[in-house]
């Protein structure tokens, strides 16, 4: 009796023990899993954000310019630590526009999403998802030119993501936009454009103006637009602190001879970032035209220059 009751007691603790063992074998593969996933999900944050350079201190670099073809499709420039400057290649295309991404504490903003080519997009989209992390994320257009807005089909309908396709849709009028702890005016500025918009980050007193303002050719599609969008930037960093304007691409040599449009290559290029005198002096030469357009060379000896031209005319 005593032996059977042994027994039967054995075959309990077994049948409990094996639940045991099945239930801790669960966990453990379940925990594995989490753990397999967490990390492949690191993985892959951290090659998406492989090659971004800079320390954050507000500096800025010297712009790749093609010189060898294995140079990155997209140049990654860290300003801040949440504020990140992109540059797409000269290799990918002779537009070399910038692109420009902050990040406030709930939101992030991309500014412009160069031309599109097929290799280019999937790493941008990459480096901006895995930076903003759960934050909100909007993809917003300086105009609506093909060189800003090339890699916006990449973002479209990804809502259950946290991304919104702005595009062109905040131009016509002024609004402010609050990334949380970070909030930035956005200035309807058409002429270049009819949907050209700047914004200004109030953080780090940035003014970003797309293709309106930068050294470089100043195409003009509407005249009269664009000497009240001149008139406009003028007087915003006339009451407003800048730090600097930086603007969607760069068009003029060290020696101050502007890049002719079109070419695939050159030997060297002025600083991106304009001081907010520029905007001033751009409005003063729009002044001298008058409500006449002709073309109009900014000829003082500054390091910076711009050319006004028509779409259909010839730039310097």
């Amino acid at each position: 009796m005593k032996y059977t009751n042994q027994v039967t007691t054995f075959n309990r603790l077994f049948s409990r023990q094996g639940s045991r063992t099945f239930i801790l074998k669960s966990i453990v593969g379940l925990f594995a899993t989490l753990l397999i996933s967490a990390c492949t999900d690191e993985a892959g944050n951290d090659a998406a954000t492989q090659g971004i350079e800079g320390t954050g201190n507000g500096t800025f670099p010297t712009w790749n310019i093609c010189k060898s073809r294995n140079e990155p499709k997209i140049q990654k420039w860290q300003y801040r630590s949440d504020t990140l400057i992109l540059r797409q290649s000269m290799c990918t295309s002779f537009e070399a526009p910038f692109l420009y991404f902050l990040m406030g504490k709930d939101a992030a903003f991309l500014f412009d999403s160069g031309t599109g080519h097929v290799d280019v997009s999937p790493d941008l989209f990459a480096t901006v998802k895995a930076l903003k992390g759960k934050r909100k994320l909007y993809v917003v257009s300086s105009h609506r030119h093909g060189d800003h807005t090339g890699s916006d089909w990449i973002f479209k309908d990804k809502q259950s993501e946290g991304i919104e396709l702005i595009g062109g849709a905040w131009s016509g009028s002024d609004r402010s936009i609050d990334l949380g702890g970070r909030v930035l005016k956005i200035l309807s500025i058409p002429g270049h454009e009819a949907h050209s918009i700047a914004a200004y980050d109030t953080k780090e007193k940035l003014l970003l103006t797309g293709d309106t303002l930068y050294s470089g050719h100043l195409f003009v599609d509407n005249w009269a637009d664009m000497q009240k969008s001149f008139k406009k930037l003028s007087d915003f960093v006339s009451a407003n602190p800048v730090t600097w304007l930086l603007g969607g691409h760069i068009e003029v040599t060290k020696s101050k001879q502007f890049i002719r449009y079109g070419s695939p290559t050159r030997t060297d290029e002025v600083q991106l970032q304009l001081p907010a005198q520029f905007a001033k002096d751009v409005f003063a030469a729009s002044v001298k035209i008058g409500s006449e357009f002709s073309p109009f060379v900014n000829s003082k000896d500054a390091p910076y220059r711009f050319n006004l031209c028509r779409f259909s005319g010839k730039c310097e």
